[in-house]
């Protein structure tokens, strides 16, 4: 209890220090710092007493993203009066004309949304991570579809080194409700992971992969080894594939060996700091899978897994009375 005591004193004294950083740049109509105040007040999540706050220092004196942070908080002409002032000085770059086409989005208005990506796809230059966001923003506008547009813009992100979007779209790859399923492209993208040496890709491959349907990962381990490339990930010292080959290990395990592999990697994977493999080894450890049970120091790993904010962790200690109140 006092340590969680301290605890919320320290991050109530850096709060407040925070703001006193801040109130004066929002004071002279900045939105950063505005947007910013906002975020540090956990009572508001909407925004609305900050805005209430400063709305006659952003009407007098608002720059573009504290209009922008306005305008959700407006109604008709006020409203309206505002996204023109927005659109009026908008800065002549991405980030400040995607922010208008996902606010638009944000309103209900298709129109403006498009108008405004439209325009975005001119500036995205050869950013990578600007074309994944770009991409995310039309597949809203289209409704979650996949549009030819959208998967020339991961393609082309992906082209440059993005892991980010080479996991997009090797996720489409293994959806086979949609139009873009395709193992053949999919086992493509993670040989080429495997030869160009990409650690970050094939980590993000194999999240993809277990998040995908059992019958398409059945179908795809016909065609690719990934345990062999699972284990040869969590061998180099990933710990997030030591977690990935843990439990692909318990999930398939034929034997006893299997288990006790399982729980080893699972050890190795929380020593390097893995919040999920804490909690899986806390798991292993209260139920004795592929080690002998261990109630006290499965406490200890799921404690650290909660401390480290893992709800499966506080889930597994509230369920089996290991602890009083992690």
């Amino acid at each position: 209890a006092d340590h969680e005591t301290d605890a919320a004193a320290r991050t109530a004294e850096r709060t407040a220090e925070l703001r006193g950083l801040l109130e004066p740049a929002a004071e002279a109509g900045e939105g950063a710092a505005i947007r910013l105040l906002a975020g540090l007040d956990d009572t508001d999540p909407s925004g609305r007493q900050t805005f209430e706050h400063y709305a006659d220092v952003i009407d007098r004196d608002g720059d573009f993203e504290a209009l922008v942070f306005a305008i959700p908080h407006l109604e008709g002409a006020k409203r309206d009066d505002y996204i023109a002032r927005a659109s009026g000085i908008v800065p002549c770059q991405y980030k400040g004309v995607i922010t208008l086409a996902d606010l638009s989005l944000s309103l209900g208005d298709e129109t403006g949304a498009r108008h405004w990506t439209q325009i975005a796809g001119h500036l995205v230059g050869d950013n990578a991570w600007s074309m994944v966001d770009l991409a995310k923003t039309q597949m809203a506008l289209d409704g979650g579809k996949v549009s030819v547009r959208v998967e020339e813009l991961l393609e082309a992100s992906y082209a440059l080194g993005n892991a980010t979007a080479a996991g997009e779209l090797f996720a489409m790859s293994l959806d086979s409700k949609a139009e873009t399923y395709d193992l053949d492209r999919a086992e493509a993208m993670i040989v080429q992971a495997e030869t160009t040496e990409s650690p970050d890709t094939m980590r993000r491959f194999f999240v993809e992969f277990r998040r995908a349907d059992k019958v398409v990962q059945a179908a795809f381990t016909e065609r690719v080894d990934l345990p062999r490339l699972y284990l040869a990930a969590a061998k180099s010292g990933d710990v997030f594939a030591m977690w990935t080959y843990a439990m692909h290990l318990r999930e398939n395990a034929a034997d006893a060996a299997d288990l006790r592999s399982s729980t080893e990697w699972l050890q190795q994977a929380a020593d390097g700091g893995d919040t999920t493999a804490m909690a899986e080894l806390g798991y292993a450890l209260a139920f004795g899978i592929g080690i002998p049970p261990d109630p006290a120091t499965a406490a200890i790993w799921l404690q650290r897994a909660a401390d480290a904010g893992s709800r499966k962790a506080k889930a597994i200690t509230s369920l089996l009375g290991l602890q009083d109140g992690i």
